[in-house]
Parts: structure tokens; C-alpha cells; sequence
């Protein structure tokens, strides 16, 4: 898939099961995530709105007062089974299928603007500089003709189905950071020139061509380009790691897309303290194809330059049930002491679907967000 979606959706209640370990609980599948609930509560073939997990809810609202003051929905465990997320009834006159977010007040949760529990922070709490560094004074920062999709992946449990039992997939940790982007862009038309000469500094270590060529290395987040001489998280990794460098001046115009992560950026660090900040890349598009690279060839081109991957959980035949075990554990990041956020399944037989979308897709463990 190609955008991360957070909807509330209506759907028809198939078939509810007794919990095997209570007698006053039942629970019922939504797409692949597993909802728990009173018993007699819903019956099959009942309208509800699906709400998942990390999703912020209007307690004020009749249909979520019982939720006091925990506004966020999370994943809990009832009996040692988990519970994701939460079933409400369907809003009067919905019909199955229709997106009722802003019909119940939901929006989604962000760890910068608000509480564990879902209270909106004070603006003094919010990100700290090291993922906030300030955008690039550029209103236009890339050539005419260059562009590249906004990185987001759909979750598994919503779009599981679109993989097929047996086929290869590829199955990565999924690291709790910041998005970051990287791309280097050659002047060939002196569209970059001295407006950009202070990437030069960057670049010095990473580049031995004529200081020409080392314009036009990017810097970003998910949705703005950064200044690289502000002291921001991007730009620690891009110092502390010159293979970032040598893998963008070896492959100009393809975009490296990876987390930024540590101390400073996210509550997981992963061993780093006293503001370190590292780079693992993920992804990679060739704005030239307009395509996105293989992962094998992106991989095997990473490690020539010595570049940090997402740790590889499994590479073989994709079997269903087995797909959310690989989001739950420990991180196996080297230095990392605590539990890894998830992981990322990626087809290496369908790549995308017929209608251009990508058949990969991240699944967040219950492990972290019971905890988070």
C-alpha cells in the first residue's frame, strides 16, 4: 500500500467467539486485528465502528464516557488474550464501509502533541530540538522534475490480505524513530549552485569528485527538508555515519529513506545516550525510473558502503499466523535492551498490486503498545 491510513470504519460483526478463559467475555476478528468485549453485548451481523489502536477519543461524547479519563485507545490483554482496539455502535444512518472519524471526534494519536493517555501536552512539552529542527529558508529546494511519494505504509492488520500463503516476503524490524530522507542531486544545470554551497561542508567527507559535484545533498523528515547546519537529529546521523553520503553520491537522484533514532528522538534509544543519534535505512526511489529499488539490489548496494539496514527477521514463504510473532521481542538493533516496536513485511514476488500499490506493510507489536 502507499499511504498509512487511520480511519474509523463501519463494519458488519461476523462471527463472535466465547473467550476461552472468561465466561463474561466475548471476541470477535476485524480484518486481522482481534476485538474483546462483554458478552451480549454485539451479535453478529450488528453495525460498529472499528476503532483502532492509537486512535484519541472524545470522552465528553455519551458512547466513551466510561473511558474517563483515558482518552487514547490502546492495546490491553484480557485473560492473556490481546484486545485491539474498540468497537462502538455505528453512528445513526451510517452504513457499512463509511469513514465516521469526524462524525465521533477521533483523531489520531501523536506522541508530540499528546499524553500517554491522551491529553494534549503544553507546547513546552513537545518535540525537543533534535526532531524539530528548523526547515530549509528554500520555498523550493529540488529541481524541477525531481520528486519522490511521501513514505508511509498501511497496517497489516488492516491489509494483511493482499498477502498470499507461500509467496516470498522479506521481514524487517520496524525502528521507533523519526522519518528521515536522503537524496543527493547533481548541478548538471546549475539549478543548485551557491544557493546550496553549505552542503559542501557535508559533503566533504563523503565525496572525493570536483567540489562542483558535491552540491545537492537533501536532507529531510517525512514532510519538510531540513536546514543541515542547524544540530538537529538528521544531521547527527548524516555526520555520525558517512556511508548516509557515499551511498547518495553513488546513486544520485535516488531517494534513501530510513528512521533517524536515539537519544533525544523517541522513549526507545536503543543504547544511545548522551544525544546520539544513528541512521538505519529501509527503503530506497530512483526518481529517475520512478520506481522504487528492489529490496535485494538495496540491500546488497547498502552493504557494499557499509550502510546500517533494518535488522532482517525472515526472508521466505509468507505464512499468516506466523507474521506477528516477528513484531514482538526484544530489538535486535546491536545495544538495544528493551522491545522492539514492530516489524515490516514486504513481498518480494508481487511487489505492487495492479493498481501501482505496494504489497508491503508494518505491523506494530502489542508488546510496545501495551507499554507505550
Amino acid at each position: 500500500m502507499t499511504k498509512s491510513t487511520h480511519e474509523v470504519i463501519v463494519v458488519k460483526l461476523g462471527e463472535i467467539k466465547r473467550h476461552p478463559n472468561a465466561d463474561t467475555l466475548e471476541m470477535t476478528n476485524i480484518w486481522n486485528y482481534q476485538v474483546i468485549f462483554k458478552e451480549g453485548q454485539y451479535k453478529t451481523g450488528d453495525l460498529v465502528a472499528y476503532i483502532p489502536p492509537d486512535s484519541i477519543v472524545d470522552t465528553t461524547r455519551p458512547e466513551f464516557e466510561w473511558l474517563g479519563e483515558h482518552r487514547r485507545i490502546k492495546v490491553r490483554r484480557f485473560r492473556q488474550l490481546w484486545s485491539m482496539g474498540l468497537i462502538t455502535p455505528a453512528p445513526a444512518g451510517s452504513k457499512e464501509g463509511d469513514n465516521v472519524a469526524d462524525q465521533l471526534g477521533i483523531i489520531h494519536f501523536d506522541p508530540d502533541e499528546y499524553t500517554r493517555e491522551g491529553k494534549p501536552k503544553e507546547r513546552a512539552n513537545h518535540s525537543g530540538p533534535l526532531v524539530s529542527g528548523r526547515a530549509s529558508a528554500q520555498p523550493r529546494i529540488l529541481p524541477k522534475g525531481i520528486s519522490m511519494p511521501r513514505y508511509d505504509l498501511d497496517s497489516w492488520y488492516r491489509f494483511g490480505d493482499i498477502l498470499k500463503e507461500g509467496e516470498s516476503v522479506l521481514v524487517t524490524e520496524k525502528i521507533h524513530g523519526a522519518n528521515a530522507r536522503f537524496v543527493y542531486v547533481p548541478d548538471r544545470r546549475g539549478l543548485l549552485q551557491k544557493a546550496w554551497d553549505w552542503t559542501v561542508k557535508l559533503l566533504t567527507d563523503f565525496s572525493s569528485g570536483p567540489p562542483k559535484q558535491r552540491y545537492g545533498l537533501f536532507t529531510g523528515s517525512r514532510n519538510t527538508w531540513k536546514d543541515p547546519l542547524q544540530d538537529h537529529a538528521w544531521s547527527r546521523a548524516l555526520k555520525a555515519q558517512p556511508s548516509i553520503g557515499q551511498f547518495c553520491v553513488a546513486n544520485p537522484n535516488v531517494v534513501l529513506y530510513g528512521e533517524v533514532y536515539g537519544d533525544g528522538v523517541q522513549e526507545l534509544k536503543y543504547g544511545l545516550d548522551h544525544g546520539e543519534v544513528r541512521f538505519v535505512a529501509f527503503d530506497a526511489f530512483d526518481c529517475n525510473a520512478m520506481n522504487w529499488v528492489p529490496q535485494r539490489l538495496l540491500r546488497s548496494i547498502a552493504h557494499g558502503v557499509g550502510l546500517q539496514m533494518a535488522p532482517l527477521l525472515y526472508e521466505g514463504p509468507y505464512e499468516k499466523e506466523k507474521m506477528p510473532e516477528f513484531a514482538e521481542g526484544k530489538s535486535t538493533l546491536p545495544g538495544a535492551n528493551h522491545v522492539r516496536e514492530g516489524c515490516v513485511v514486504e513481498s518480494l514476488d508481487n511487489p505492487r498490486n495492479s493498481h501501482g500499490f505496494r504489497h508491503k506493510l508494518k505491523i506494530v507489536g502489542n508488546g510496545y503498545l501495551e507499554k507505550a
